[in-house]
């Protein structure tokens, strides 16, 4: 399939309210890397070092700092035509934090055998047990020093809570581990 094909199965696949993504690119030839380059900058794609995979293409599905989707999409059929191949992974999807996603899902980081999670969201931040998370799934990280996993943060009252009033966490939903000393 063409690049431009692997990357609408991307989006078709994501659910309704993603708001940003992050996809590994790998082209077959490596001889057409430069000429695939300058295209691919019109995205601002951020090329590897020393990786198998040879650029991180950040996608925006409609606000945000990174490109919008139906540009992405365009860059990649460009190179389809100019007759470059190669495969993409997604590395992270994030869902729309607020009331109007269907369950709240969350991604947990190093949380791995953590009884304790620190979560935050847009009205606070709180500590909650692992146990009260439900669905949690490995996902695959794009950085290997991260264990990461998604899960359904649970409804219920965490044990502690101190409002967005008085913190000075970001306004943002996410999931992070506390090391109990």
């Amino acid at each position: 399939m063409s690049l431009a094909g692997d990357f609408e199965e991307i989006l078709a696949a994501l659910p309704p309210d993603w708001t940003d993504l992050e996809v590994d690119l790998r082209i077959d030839d490596e001889r057409q890397y430069v000429d695939s380059a300058v295209a691919l900058s019109q995205v601002n794609a951020q090329p590897y070092s020393h990786s198998e995979w040879h650029w991180r293409l950040l996608v925006a599905h409609s606000f945000g700092h990174a490109a919008a989707a139906e540009t992405v999409e365009g860059v990649l059929a460009k190179l389809d035509a100019e007759g470059v191949s190669g495969e993409m992974r997604v590395g992270l999807a994030n869902p729309l934090p607020g009331p109007n996603r269907s369950e709240p899902k969350v991604h947990l980081l190093d949380a791995d055998g953590a009884s304790l999670i620190l979560y935050w969201n847009e009205t606070g931040m709180g500590l909650r047990e692992r146990s009260a998370f439900t669905s949690i799934t490995v996902v695959d990280s794009l950085d290997e020093a991260v264990h990461l996993e998604r899960a359904v943060a649970p409804d219920t009252a965490p044990s502690a809570w101190v409002s967005a009033q008085r913190s000075s966490l970001p306004q943002t939903d996410r999931t992070l581990q506390i090391n109990p000393a």
